[in-house]
């Protein structure tokens, strides 16, 4: 298709989340976590089979809408349920080892689904995809919920005071500015280094990668230890350093290592400042709290890539 097509269809996938993972939250309140664990590898399941047979783009975006409803699910639900999970002590590095796995599928799965989009085509590249989502419906069947204490009164919906958890507020909105540095390096990136002879933006986009990784393997058990601070200020003040070095980067050396401080900044401050987030809700707020903090990741990724193209502009 076109390049507005393409476009259209990447941008389809974040509408659900947008607009939907705050009513998660609420409803993972009140209806637990594990029925939306098993409602997410569904909706993946029979979009990447229906896809195979998509044949115009009202229905490729329709079923990237669809698809979008899953990670408004299954994200929010296991997020939610790490947070009951994790001993209360142990809650960094809880964490930190979920968001070092989804950085570790951010980092590979993409250039895995290109290899097998070049070696055969994307009917394959669609059943894979299926059958990775059976695979994770299975490993989450058997899981139990934790009981959890239930509120004092029954909770109804209040516009907007069910949506947003105004304890994890503070937290989700330092993230929210982050966010938007990320979405301005995943937007950008491609025009910077053509226009400054860079060479391949992915260089830049796996060593920052590679970093978080490596910070989150052990980043959550020093806020643990040491408090939530120690993670999120440094965090903060390395993601600045790393834009301003991109800014001025017009070698390797320096742009590469511009990666390196914004892969501490990210693996540090996001690690940080989810742990902070589940810390300042009580129990029986956790799923909105966590949907509060990942609704800034689909504001700031969506929203900020689009508002500093008029910036650029």
């Amino acid at each position: 298709g076109s390049a507005w097509q393409i476009g259209l269809a990447i941008g389809a996938f974040n509408l659900a989340p947008l607009f939907l993972r705050p009513f998660v939250g609420f409803l993972i309140g009140k209806w637990g976590k594990k029925p939306f664990l098993v409602i997410g590898p569904m909706i993946f399941i029979l979009s990447s089979l229906s896809l195979i047979f998509a044949s115009n783009i009202v229905q490729l975006v329709l079923l990237r809408v669809f698809q979008g409803l899953g990670i408004a699910t299954f994200p929010t639900g296991a997020t939610a349920m790490v947070a009951d999970l994790a001993p209360a002590k142990r809650r960094g590095e809880a964490v930190s080892y979920y968001g070092m796995f989804i950085s570790l599928t951010q980092m590979l799965l993409p250039a895995l689904g290109f290899i097998v989009l070049m070696t055969w085509n994307f009917p394959v590249l669609f059943l894979i995809s299926c059958g990775l989502g059976i695979v994770s419906l299975l490993l989450v069947l058997p899981i139990t919920e934790p009981t959890v204490a239930a509120p004092a009164q029954p909770r109804e919906f209040r516009f907007p005071g069910s949506l947003i958890s105004k304890r994890a507020l503070f937290p989700s909105l330092v993230f929210l500015s982050f966010t938007v540095t990320f979405a301005s390096v995943a937007a950008f990136l491609p025009l910077l280094t053509a226009e400054r002879g860079l060479g391949n933006p992915g260089i830049y986009l796996s060593v920052q990668g590679f970093v978080t990784i490596a910070v989150r393997s052990f980043v959550g058990t020093v806020t643990d230890k040491y408090g939530r601070a120690v993670a999120i200020i440094p965090g903060l003040a390395a993601a600045a350093i790393a834009m301003y070095l991109l800014v001025i980067a017009t070698s390797m050396p320096l742009f590469v290592l511009s990666g390196v401080i914004y892969g501490i900044g990210f693996g540090s401050a996001q690690t940080g400042l989810l742990a902070l987030t589940i810390d300042r809700v009580p129990t029986h707020e956790r799923a909105a709290g966590t949907a509060t903090f990942q609704w800034m990741w689909d504001i700031g990724g969506s929203g900020g890539a689009i508002g500093l193209g008029f910036v650029a502009a």
